[in-house]
This record gives C-alpha cells, structure tokens and sequence, in this order.
C-alpha cells in the first residue's frame, strides 16, 4: 500500500510493503515487508526486508541492510 507522491514508484517484485509520505521508500525494487511512514523515510532502501522506518528520512542511507529500526529524523 502507498500513500504519496512517488511512494513506492520503483517498486517491482516487493510484496507487503507499507509506504506512507512522500518519497517513501521511492527506490525499493525487491525489498518485502518494510514500513515506511515519514518525507523519505527508506528513501533509498533498494533490496532490504522487513524494515520499519518512521520519521523524516529515517533509514534514508541504508540500501539492503534487513531487519532495522528506526524512528527519527535522518540517521
């Protein structure tokens, strides 16, 4: 489910993701059951699974690192 200009736009073989704001997470392909709630939050996630980003770019650097947390502004 995406909510959000671009939320989840690249998006291709991932399942059971959540996105909800803006650019969130706009350039998951493959990555599954990630959360993103927050401007940018797994903004540049790619591959990574089971994720839960909240806040203004949580998690924005981390492209396929698997099971974080994160809820605050840009690590």
């Amino acid at each position: 489910m995406a909510l959000g200009w671009t939320a989840l736009s690249s998006n291709t073989t991932g399942s059971g993701n959540t996105a909800t704001g803006a650019a969130a997470p706009l350039l998951n392909t493959t990555g599954s059951f990630n959360t993103a709630t927050g401007f940018g939050a797994l903004e540049n996630n790619t591959s990574a699974s089971c994720n839960t980003a909240t806040g203004f770019e949580a998690i924005f650097i981390s492209v396929s690192k698997d099971a974080d947390r994160h809820l605050r502004r840009r690590d």
